[in-house]
């Protein structure tokens, strides 16, 4: 199966769920490179497969990550000097360096799974135990798109209840599964790639659910009567539903009739 490639939009959600980004991104023409300094400004580390840090970061990937975790650049403004003249007679990049290094002694090691001493710079004054610089950096790794493809197949196949707030980023990189549609666990993620795919489920109570998702663009079976009214509304003239009964094994269908008798009622 040929992999292929992510756009801006999949890419934002593969950071948002995983902090991951493809290794191999086609950026969109005429767009710029941003520095790992302009990241590193903003609080963030892109990594590399190799782990080592990315130098060159596409403008989309940088953009989409700012927008996610990044950090105002006044963060940076909160010192721990002595006195404010330290702060002005001091050389800006070496104030930089200082910060820099405390916040990912701080944090951004941790983030990466390795322990060292928190760097504290000779003129500072002494820290107090809970430091007023909340400040910390988001680690971004880029992966090849077999490891991605890997991660979203292991997602899919241990995600039982799929957060609402994340589902549309969940349904952008589904398309990038490999895995058998019904090694999904969750049965709502089920319904959303046969859809996709355009196939049927082969069990009764998945095609209930995919007729009800079709009428009304939810995945849950509830016997209420704004379900019960919504599938009345949109079932008559919706000629995907036809089709799939069409393709439905009308003696399972029957076997759980009586119990979602209202449900099934409401199509006529």
């Amino acid at each position: 199966m040929k992999i292929k490639f992510m756009n801006a939009a999949e890419t934002k959600s593969l950071m948002k769920l995983f902090k991951l980004a493809p290794f191999a991104f086609k950026p969109s023409i005429g767009t710029r490179s941003v520095s790992i300094y302009e990241a590193i400004a903003r609080g963030i580390v892109f990594i590399n497969p190799s782990n080592e840090l990315r130098q060159e970061i596409p403008a989309e990937i940088f953009e989409a990550a700012i927008n996610l975790y990044g950090v105002n650049p006044e963060k940076f403004n909160q010192t721990f000097y002595k006195s404010f003249s330290t702060v002005v007679n001091a050389d800006p990049m070496q104030l930089l360096v200082d910060q820099l290094a405390h916040s990912f002694t701080t944090y951004g090691a941790e983030a990466l799974g390795v322990s060292m001493p928190t760097y504290v710079p000779t003129m500072a004054l002494d820290i107090p135990e809970h430091d007023n610089i909340d400040f910390k950096f988001v680690v971004i790794r880029f992966e090849s798109m077999a490891a991605i493809v890997e991660k979203i197949n292991q997602y899919l196949k241990n995600l039982q209840a799929p957060n609402k707030m994340l589902l549309e980023d969940i349904k952008q990189l589904m398309p990038f599964a490999t895995i058998a549609t019904d090694d999904i666990k969750s049965f709502d993620l089920q319904v959303i790639q046969h859809d996709r795919l355009l196939t049927v489920p082969a069990t009764a109570i998945s095609q209930l659910r995919y007729m009800i998702y079709k009428a009304t663009g939810q995945t849950l079976i509830i016997k209420n009567n704004q379900t019960i009214n919504a599938i009345k509304v949109n079932a008559s003239h919706n000629l995907s539903i036809h089709d799939i009964l069409s393709c439905c094994d009308e003696i399972k269908l029957a076997e759980i009739f009586l119990r979602y008798k209202p449900l099934f009622l409401a199509f006529l």
